[in-house]
């Protein structure tokens, strides 16, 4: 945010205050000065620039089209050669001169240095300059003449008056709504400088001093308001405006900040937007048909063609300003063209309103349209500063155009704008400042940035607390207005500093992220964060949590899963050529229990999409992520905490194909090859994701205990087996069944091959299983072997109608 420093001024009268010094007060209460620029109302400031007299002018002999002058600068530059080439330079005029070292900033952005040297071989020693080269004008068709009074030797910034003046680069936070204008930075400046040990006088009304503009007779606009997205709506009709140029200060003022001037309608309304933080608007009232503007919520989509020009498609429940026949301007976003202001506007109705913060949000946001008004009505706007700032805005109006005259305000409030009700205690306070506050420094403090004090005792103070502190609602808010004003450097130290001894309280969920983290990017994997917040046209089949106050329209709520997060960055990595990737993440997902309250569950989520391996000689076609690349993936991770996993097979919803995760009986996550939805993501490729219950991780690790067991002294004998069943029987019967038969001497169980063809029989499969076996105790015999494959050879065929193949 820009603030000028001679703005400032309109409203301090302040015993002398380098711009440094200022800017290190208004860091220290919040408004950290980020930057401080230099504005010159000409360019450059028209340093080495001089009145000077011509005293002589002849043809020079070496060029049909250039003069050579004699230029007379005063008694300290005296009298230069130079070489003019305007047509209508001649002896006795007064004339702009640039020096040597003077800059020249031309209109095409362009700047040049003069340098004395020869043109056609006569010495030059300046230029003559003309009203473009000078920066105040636009002619280029001859030197500037000036009038016979101005001084020979004056500085041109002097007879040209350049204003120039010091910009702060403001930092706002969010909740400042209340710093949000010239006005409001002035006032917590004062009331900084007066409360430690400065003099400073604030000017609520400012020092600029507008005639009151005088009322008749006039055409009337009555206001409807059909909404309570509309708090306050109205404004005052105001005839006989001369919308020309504004006054040299309304466009210093707004040249400052970076606004350009463009009549004095659309001037005053953006002065006032910067100077008080209310927005205005400015309606041409021959372009209002009949004698109501009405605020309402649309009941069906309409299309609107802006002021900027752009062709707009409003939605149903939009807040909308409409005259008889049509829609004329967007609440709080923007006017329409057909109602806009123009140089030979002589008659306006000017708005004044308070409109809700989140839906005009919402409406620009999704319109596209950020204008300043809408930023300022989403943060907030004082509603008890509406009346002032029209009221300012017309005086200004009329101290310019001199004939203007309003009728009277017609406004409409659905509700009064009652100030907070704040208790603030000396105990609270003292505890905070770890000092005692003199009462009447409070008392002081509160008053200087507008807090009412309705009675006070030595223990407690009870404060009405205006509505332009949006943020200031509550005891420990009033704690940080009086003690940022104090100055927090200024608050002593602590004589001691008290700290709790920490001890470790086990594995923590950081530390399990960070292990896990380590692991997956050591094995190839990239770590993501995608946004929390999502679109609710992504959960089709849930009911998300939604935003109270989305940011936009199609961020609307929690995400209730992770994977759209993933396909969006798959596929913003596709579209530019990234095609190859493994990809984790630690997030939440968020849901409504069944008890209606809102809860959320940490979620550890992998995926994989296109080659694993780039090829080379040795592999020429490269090797692509596959299903069983991401399914290594997991089980190294597992293996890695030590925590045996189970897999079952399952459907899902958002997969083509995959394998739910289980530790023990409770379900852990889901495994396998993604589908989506291709209108949402535009993504060609397959994708491999897991999704893993993060919490529950944590729960079995923090339960666990780490136990020591000594390495078997004995050999670990092999057998595999070779069992025909029914296609139906999934791998994880198979394996329940060796523990059950094989106890503790089954030390581990691989499937290394499955094979399907009609040969085995209709609806028949393969599994070649190979079986780990050992004993802590003795090397087991053969004898003892072939009895424990026996058994387990008859188990299946009893259980799942195996047949052994030889």
């Amino acid at each position: 945010m820009k603030i000028s420093w001679n703005w400032l001024n309109d409203y301090l009268t302040c015993e002398p205050l380098t711009i440094d010094e200022a800017a290190s007060i208004l860091t220290s209460i919040g408004l950290e000065v980020e930057g401080i620029e230099k504005f010159e109302s000409i360019k450059g400031g028209l340093e080495k620039f001089f009145i000077g007299e011509v005293i002589s002018c002849e043809r020079h002999p070496n060029a049909d089209k250039l003069s050579l002058t004699q230029v007379n600068l005063g008694s300290i530059l005296g009298i230069k050669k130079i070489v003019c080439g305007a047509p209508n330079v001649a002896a006795g005029q007064k004339v702009a001169v640039a020096t040597e070292g003077a800059v020249i900033y031309l209109p095409n952005g362009e700047s040049f240095t003069i340098k004395n040297s020869k043109i056609r071989g006569e010495e030059s020693q300046g230029m003559i300059c003309a009203e473009d080269e000078l920066g105040i004008g636009t002619r280029h068709d001859g030197i500037l003449v000036l009038d016979h009074e101005a001084g020979v030797g004056t500085p041109a910034a002097a007879y040209f008056s350049i204003s120039t003046d010091s910009v702060f680069e403001i930092g706002l936070t969010p909740n400042r709504t209340d710093a949000m204008c010239h006005k409001g930075v002035a006032r917590d400046l004062a009331a900084a400088i007066n409360a430690r040990g400065g003099r400073c006088v604030f000017h609520p009304n400012s020092k600029m001093d507008f005639q009151p503009i005088s009322s008749s007779p006039l055409r009337t606009i009555e206001i409807e308001n059909n909404t309570e997205k509309a708090p306050k709506f109205g404004g005052y009709v105001i005839e006989g405006i001369q919308n020309n140029a504004s006054p040299t200060w309304l466009k210093e003022r707004l040249a400052a900040i970076g606004e350009s001037s463009k009549n004095l309608l659309v001037d005053v309304t953006n002065y006032i937007l910067h100077d008080l933080g209310q927005p205005l608007h400015a309606y041409d009232l021959e372009k209002i048909q009949g004698n109501k503007l009405v605020v309402e919520e649309l009941t069906k989509n309409e299309d609107f063609t802006a002021l900027n020009g752009n062709q707009l498609k409003l939605k149903t429940g939009d807040i909308v300003i409409r005259d008889k026949d049509k829609i004329v301007g967007i609440a709080g976003v923007m006017g329409s063209l057909s109602s806009c202001i123009d140089d030979h506007t002589n008659a306006i109705f000017l708005e004044g309103a308070i409109f809700h913060s989140t839906s005009v949000r919402q409406m620009s946001q999704r319109l596209q349209l950020r204008s300043e008004a809408a930023i300022k009505f989403e943060k907030g706007v004082d509603p008890n500063g509406t009346e002032y700032a029209l009221e300012k805005a017309k005086n200004i109006i009329r101290s310019v155009s001199k004939n203007a005259t309003a009728g009277s305000l017609a406004m409409v409030a659905k509700s009064d704008f009652p100030f907070w009700t704040v208790t603030l205690t000396r105990a609270k306070l003292d505890m905070y400042a770890n000092m005692s506050i003199e009462k009447e420094k409070v008392d002081f403090i509160l008053s200087a940035v507008g807090i009412d004090i309705v009675n006070s005792d030595d223990k407690t103070w009870s404060l009405q607390v205006p509505r332009y502190k949006e943020d200031v609602k509550r005891e420990e808010d009033v704690i940080e207005e009086v003690l940022r004003i104090y100055g927090y450097n200024l608050l002593p130290y602590p004589k001691f500093l008290k700290s709790n001894l920490s001890f470790s309280q086990g594995l923590s969920s950081t530390q399990l992220e960070e292990n896990i983290s380590g692991l997956l990017t050591g094995s190839g994997f990239q770590e993501i964060l995608t946004n929390s917040i999502s679109q609710s046209n992504y959960f089709p089949d849930t009911a998300p949590i939604r935003l109270l106050n989305s940011m936009t329209s199609e961020l609307d709520c929690m995400r209730a899963s992770m994977i759209p997060g993933f396909l969006e960055v798959i596929e913003y990595n596709l579209n530019r050529d990234q095609k190859d990737l493994a990809l984790y993440e630690f997030g939440n997902e968020y849901f409504t229990d069944k008890s209606g309250k809102f809860r959320q569950r940490k979620r550890l989520v992998l995926a994989c999409t296109g080659m694993t391996d780039s090829p080379y000689w040795q592999q020429p076609k490269g090797r692509l992520n596959d299903y069983f690349q991401l399914k290594a993936a997991i089980e190294k991770l597992f293996q890695h905490l030590k925590i045996e996993v189970t897999y079952k097979e399952t459907e899902n919803k958002d997969y083509v194909y995959g394998l739910a995760l289980f530790i023990g009986q409770r379900e852990l996550g889901y495994l396998g090859e993604l589908k989506w939805d291709k209108k949402m993501f535009d993504v060609k490729q397959k994708v491999y994701f897991a999704e893993l219950d993060l919490d529950y991780i944590f729960q079995v690790l923090a339960k666990g205990k780490i136990q020591y067991s000594e390495v078997s002294k004995f050999p670990t004998v092999r057998r595999d087996l070779a069992l025909v069943l029914d296609r139906h029987v999934r791998f994880d019967q198979v394996e329940l069944i060796a523990k059950k038969s094989l106890g503790k001497a089954l030390t581990k169980m691989v499937l290394f091959d499955v094979f399907k063809d009609d040969s085995l029989g209709e609806d028949k499969k393969s599994y070649a299983v190979r079986f780990f076996l050992t004993n802590s105790e003795k090397t087991l015999s053969d004898k003892e072997i072939e009895g424990m494959i026996q058994k387990l050879m008859t188990s299946y065929q009893k259980e799942l109608t195996a047949e052994i193949r030889s």
